[in-house]
């Protein structure tokens, strides 16, 4: 499958969007920029991870981060 990027004005947007519901699923697939947001997000986050770069929490350590955040913000 190709994949193509467009830039549409919101005054022709919900027709582009009724022009491209009527495809078949199979044939044409629409995906939001905060999809591919989030893919390009979760593939670095692998690419990381396979360098071994990432790092992790403990449950116990990210425990004591969130009460840190949680008192932090509640005054």
């Amino acid at each position: 499958m190709e994949t193509i990027n467009l830039k549409v004005s919101k005054k022709i947007y919900a027709k582009v969007l009724m022009l491209l519901n009527q495809f078949k699923p199979e044939d044409l697939q629409i995906i939001s920029n905060d999809d591919a947001n989030i893919k390009a997000y979760l593939q670095e986050q692998i690419k990381d991870m396979d360098s071994e770069n990432a790092e992790f929490l403990s449950i116990e350590d990210l425990n004591d981060l969130l009460e840190k955040t949680i008192v932090a913000y509640e005054s």
